[in-house]
Parts: structure tokens; C-alpha cells; sequence
């Protein structure tokens, strides 16, 4: 018996729609997506849906579930959020509008964005803080 295959399934940019919001998923900077430990691939258009969708229970995470999202550089290629920081910054408009903007732990784009009111968040404390962030807006 063949099990299921848990692996980050390719997001139809231009027709899928969010998992959350149900608007069209077209920004491939800001994409992401959570493939379960059955392999159900659930796909957002932005870090603020999957969010959403994990605390309203959309899903159960266990450690086989895979939470993915592309980085700012634009390439069609998910990594594990574990190797991503998150850049919030009134600077880079997010589609959700919460300016949430995911780069590569390594990415030299940080250093030159993390002034005035930005601040980087890890996975972890990005969704510990997320129901209190306080609202930005753009310069």
C-alpha cells in the first residue's frame, strides 16, 4: 500500500484562489501553503491567510504537515518557514495588507529594509504575535 506523498504541490498562479480569503493567488513573492501529513496541499495567497487559516482550525498541524511560502525574490519556489524571516515593514505592501513580506534568512535585502518601524519575525513568533500586531501604514 502506497502512502500519501507529502511534498508541496504547485500553485496554479492567476487561477487558484486562496484557501482563506478566496481572492486569486497572483503574487508569487508573497505565496504560500500548507501540505498536511496526508498530503492535502492548501494554498494562500499570502503568510497573513495561512495564519488565519491555521488559528480558525482550517487544518490540523502535526509534525508531518509541511508549511511552505516563497520568498520576495519572485522565483515559483516554496521553502520551509523555518528558513524564512518575515519582514514587516509600511515599506512593502503585503496582499492582505498586513506589510508581512517573507525573505531568506540569508537575504542581504534585510539589512537594507530593517529601518524606521520594520521588524523581522521568525515563524514561530510571527504567529504568537499575530492576532496583536499593531496596524501600519505606508509612508
Amino acid at each position: 500500500m502506497m502512502g500519501c506523498v507529502v511534498k508541496p504541490q504547485p500553485i496554479r498562479y492567476g487561477e487558484a484562489g486562496c484557501h482563506s480569503c478566496k481572492m486569486t493567488i497572483v503574487d508569487k513573492r508573497y505565496a504560500t501553503q500548507i501540505v498536511t501529513s496526508k498530503g492535502k496541499a492548501y494554498s494562500f495567497d499570502a503568510v497573513e491567510c495561512m495564519i488565519n487559516f491555521m488559528l480558525e482550525g482550517g487544518v490540523s498541524i502535526d509534525e508531518k504537515t509541511l508549511l511552505l511560502t516563497n520568498v520576495f525574490s519572485g522565483k515559483e519556489e516554496l521553502f520551509p518557514v523555518s528558513e524564512v524571516v518575515f519582514l514587516r515593514s509600511p515599506d512593502l505592501p503585503s496582499p492582505m495588507g498586513m506589510f508581512l513580506t517573507p525573505f531568506k534568512k540569508e537575504s542581504h535585502l534585510i539589512d537594507s529594509l530593517n529601518q524606521r518601524e520594520n521588524k523581522i519575525y521568525q515563524w514561530d513568533e510571527l504567529v504568537k504575535d499575530f492576532t496583536n500586531l499593531p496596524v501600519l501604514k505606508e509612508p
